[in-house]
């Protein structure tokens, strides 16, 4: 009774034993079919790997996002005012720089007696916002056209800021080096072990993140592939 007591317990502690996951981490998977009808079930692995790509960023351009807010008793009223103020903070802008008007929001303005809030509201006016974003890499030209806004006396607000050109096509070139750098780093865990690699199962985007000093993008991927 002890001795098959013992055989029953072989299986399960085999079972029950697991790698471990994580960065160029083989786990085993358990195979679905008998390799050529023979009776032999094949040894199937999963190894699961993170590549790392960083690409410059190359130049930048200037940002400044202006904000107008206007109030009018009708919808149409307050849109009218506001679309009046983005055009003349866009007219304030010369050559070298390109300006975007976005579309104007229009929502309305609440009246209640105080202390009354259980009170049915009433809607005693409408409020509209413009934003004109305009961007240059030429930041004297930029903040020239900022002077003759702010003469308009349109502007309730602005921020100035610097972004990258071609942030999207970095972002691609990073991911793209990421994705190489986790298949060199496949095949060398994989030879190590004395496997081959196989078709990938899943992949992944972790992150995309930009250096502090605004220079380079680097992307970060997972990629888990067969391994025999």
């Amino acid at each position: 009774m002890k001795r098959l007591l013992a055989l029953l317990l072989i299986p399960a502690l085999l079972l029950g034993c697991a790698a471990a996951e994580g960065n160029g981490a083989f786990t085993p998977v358990e195979p679905n079919a008998f390799a050529g009808g023979m009776g032999v079930m094949p040894s199937i692995t999963t190894l699961t790997v993170t590549g790392e790509g960083i690409a410059p960023l190359g130049e930048t351009q200037c940002v400044l996002t202006l904000t107008a807010r206007v109030e009018a008793e009708t919808a149409a009223g307050a849109a009218s005012l506001a679309e009046t103020a983005a055009a003349a903070l866009r007219d304030s802008f010369g050559i070298g720089v390109t300006c975007e008007v976005e579309a104007v929001q229009v929502e309305p303005v609440f009246t209640y007696a105080y202390g009354k809030l259980s009170e049915k509201q009433v809607i005693s006016s409408h409020a509209a916002t413009a934003r004109v974003v305009a961007r240059s890499k030429d930041e004297a030209a930029l903040l020239a056209g900022l002077d003759v806004a702010m003469l308009t006396q349109e502007a309730d607000e602005y921020q100035f800021a610097r972004e990258p050109v071609a942030r999207e096509q970095a972002a691609e070139a990073a991911t793209a080096q990421a994705v190489n750098n986790a298949m060199a780093r496949a095949q060398a865990m994989a030879q190590a072990a004395g496997l081959t690699v196989g078709k990938i199962t899943e992949i992944q985007q972790t992150e995309t993140v930009l250096s502090e000093d605004g220079k380079t993008v680097t992307a970060t991927v997972e990629i888990t592939f067969q391994a025999q």
